[in-house]
């Protein structure tokens, strides 16, 4: 039964050592505390638990030494079930996967020692909601709660026009919008659950659902539409903002509205795939620049509307990706995130450049 026990776990522990014997846990397991900060994962963990003393648990939670915060073991013998993490948020993991072992086992426990940690730093889940269709906040709830299961410790939702900005009606009216209420209200339930929610609005691409409508396109790089070969499109309204000052300023009053929101200090500003970036407006100074300069001038006014707010900018590496001898020159507090769609899209070999 070990071995198949092993093998149900997901995601999968760094060690599993078997050990002689068994326990038998109550059915709703009793857990104490040695830290007092650990007691309100009781009422976030997927596991029901009582609080009791150290003498009447079956859960023993003890603060141990750990280079990772994220790690910790769980140590099961006859006399109960021991649970050693350095943090509250690896102490939910632990509880995480006790569950599982709760599940597939009933009530008596084959003894083992579990010693477990994730490998990446930054663990990160990006949710579309502005492609045709937003989540309830119930379906957003259940899923962080499947983020926090598989230990993901950020969360971000991709936002081009689903959010209910104030003076926009006309460009989410028909979209089932995000308000600032229900953002603050996922915020809460992300922090905790140990997980940040990383504030996303594309800020240059992207913005055909708000420049196809009359008052935004005096905003527009092609107002009256573009086309391009690679990939090929045709579009009777723009996607991609002016590169100046004007959109600077109209950003600046969307971030004004939508940050204060976040508790997070991150910010994904996305600025991928400017289609039409050189064939309208800024059409002159590309030819005179260069695209990736006049892409680079307006990353940097970006990055000082995302700095005077006390955020570090994230930002799309596919522009950055075309010509890399420009990351010299790009702001050393803007982070390129390089993105792909298949398994074996070259993230190491991009990373390297």
């Amino acid at each position: 039964m070990i071995a198949d026990l092993k093998s149900s776990l997901f995601p999968t522990p760094t060690e599993f050592i078997e050990r002689q014997g068994s326990y038998l846990v109550n059915e709703t397991p009793k857990v104490s505390f040695q830290e007092p900060s650990y007691k309100h994962l009781v009422s976030i963990s997927n596991l029901a638990l009582l609080n009791a003393d150290p003498e009447h648990a079956d859960i023993r939670f003890v603060q141990g030494e750990f280079t990772n915060p994220d790690a910790f073991k769980i140590l099961c013998d006859s006399k109960g079930i021991t649970i050693f993490t350095s943090t509250p948020r690896a102490g939910l993991f632990a509880l995480h996967l006790l569950k599982q072992i709760l599940d597939f086992v009933s009530k008596e426990i084959p003894c083992f020692e579990i010693n477990d940690f994730p490998f990446l730093k930054r663990r990160g889940f990006m949710l579309d909601v502005s492609r045709c269709k937003v989540p309830t906040m119930e379906s957003i709830f259940e899923f962080i709660d499947i983020l926090s299961i598989l230990r993901f410790n950020e969360f971000q939702l991709y936002i081009e026009h689903t959010f209910a900005f104030q003076n926009h009606r006309d460009v989410w009216k028909d979209s089932s919008p995000l308000s600032g209420d229900e953002i603050q209200k996922i915020d809460h339930y992300c922090r905790d659950r140990f997980i940040d929610l990383v504030p996303n609005l594309n800020s240059f691409g992207h913005f055909e659902r708000w420049l196809r409508h009359k008052p935004y396109k005096k905003l527009a790089e092609c107002p009256d539409g573009f086309r391009r070969e690679e990939p090929f499109m045709v579009r009777d309204h723009g996607s991609v903002l002016k590169p100046n000052q004007d959109s600077l300023k109209f950003i600046d009053s969307l971030y004004e509205e939508y940050l204060p929101n976040f508790s997070s200090a991150k910010f994904n500003v996305g600025l991928d795939e400017p289609w039409e970036l050189g064939q309208g407006w800024s059409k002159p100074i590309v030819e005179k620049e260069g695209k990736h300069t006049v892409y680079l001038d307006y990353l940097s006014g970006i990055l000082k509307l995302v700095e005077k707010r006390g955020k570090s900018m994230e930002f799309w590496a596919d522009v950055l990706l075309e010509k890399p001898e420009n990351a010299q020159n790009l702001p050393a507090s803007a982070s390129p995130v390089i993105w792909g769609y298949e398994p074996e899209h070259p993230f190491k070999e991009q990373a390297k450049i």
